[in-house]
């Protein structure tokens, strides 16, 4: 009796120790991201030629970080008090592209950009040095199921039209994530993340293989129900 006694406190002590904590939750924030590469960077250079030839007078290119949202769901699950796992899906907009800009008159510029519009899906490993403070990185599987926009911005005017032969972009890509969250109080949390895309989501087919990608800073808040 006093064996079964014990074997039973051992295991009510085991299952309390393992007793997962979970929390659901809902994000929502702004990235701001840029375009990278060294297709982009030819890129960025046959435009400047071109815009030169075009226009006669001396063009200078740059990149500019672009706005977009995100927003969707998360799951965290406590595996021990200083360490959870957080499956995520969302949904987020990355826009990056060139500033062409005349170096004779600064005021006169325009700016080339593609707008990604993607289905997100994660599961980070989450670090907590306290309960507000905590770290997490994972991996990140991007899916794209509309087309992008193709924006062209210019001082006086501002347009965005779907691309017209999506077929060379890809549906999905590969990322890594990874950032740093604070707990504002039980109901509410801020996460700043990094996104860095592992490979490209152009597509012009061929032996030919773009290496275009786009790096991703999110601001967001969360609310834990």
């Amino acid at each position: 009796m006093k064996k079964l006694l014990l074997c039973l406190i051992l295991a009510l002590c085991c299952l309390q120790a393992f007793a997962f904590e979970t929390h659901g939750g809902l994000r929502v924030g702004a990235t701001v991201s840029k375009l990278a590469g060294e297709d982009w960077e030819d890129s960025k250079d046959w435009w400047e030629q071109e815009m030169e030839i075009a226009a006669g007078v001396p063009i200078s290119h740059s990149d500019y970080w672009g706005m977009g949202f995100s927003i969707g769901l998360f799951y965290e699950v406590s595996l021990f008090r200083f360490l959870a796992i957080q499956p995520e899906l969302f949904y987020t907009t990355y826009h990056g592209g060139m500033k062409l800009q005349n170096d004779t008159w600064s005021s006169d510029w325009v700016k080339l950009g593609t707008i990604y519009r993607l289905a997100e899906a994660s599961a980070v490993l989450k670090l907590r040095f306290s309960e507000q403070w905590a770290v997490f990185s994972g991996p990140l599987f991007m899916y794209r199921f509309i087309a992008p926009k193709e924006i062209i911005i210019s001082p006086d005017d501002r347009d965005s039209d779907p691309v017209t032969n999506d077929s060379v972009f890809k549906r999905y890509a590969f990322a890594v994530v990874g950032g740093i969250e604070f707990r504002t109080s039980d109901e509410v949390l801020l996460d700043i993340r990094y996104n860095y895309n592992l490979d490209s989501l152009d597509d012009y087919g061929g032996s030919w293989e773009d290496d275009t990608v786009f790096h991703g800073v999110i601001a967001s808040v969360g609310f834990l129900f």
